[in-house]
């Protein structure tokens, strides 16, 4: 239990029951989508990131011209979650921007030159 690894630590702003759940948790469907820009898949993501924050997920990833919806992008801003990550299952960047901002709230230096 330590800054770095705030799940286990008092620090975590996460309730214990969302926590215990996580780690129980089958994360397989949210990273087999074939190596391809599947829709189902990255809806899954999505609706992964929403219910463990508590919220809506985005009623539409893409628009009828197949760009990314109002919906998503408002969901991304809200959230945190990152489009990489709904996409194509990509968490670097996730994690590194919660890293970021976790050492710039222990330090209080940011990480920006």
């Amino acid at each position: 239990m330590n800054a770095m690894n705030p799940l286990s630590g008092p620090d975590t702003a996460l309730p214990v029951d969302t926590c215990n759940s996580l780690r129980k948790s089958n994360f397989s469907n949210l990273f087999d989508d074939g190596e391809t820009h599947n829709l189902e898949v990255s809806a899954r993501r999505a609706a992964y990131v929403a219910e463990v924050l508590g919220v809506d997920p985005p009623a539409r990833l893409v628009d009828e011209e197949d760009c990314l919806s109002p919906e998503v992008m408002d969901f991304v801003r809200h959230t945190g979650a990152s489009l990489d990550f709904i996409f194509v299952g990509d968490l670097r960047g996730m994690i590194l921007t919660d890293c970021e901002r976790r050492l710039e709230w222990f330090t209080g230096k940011s990480g920006e030159a």
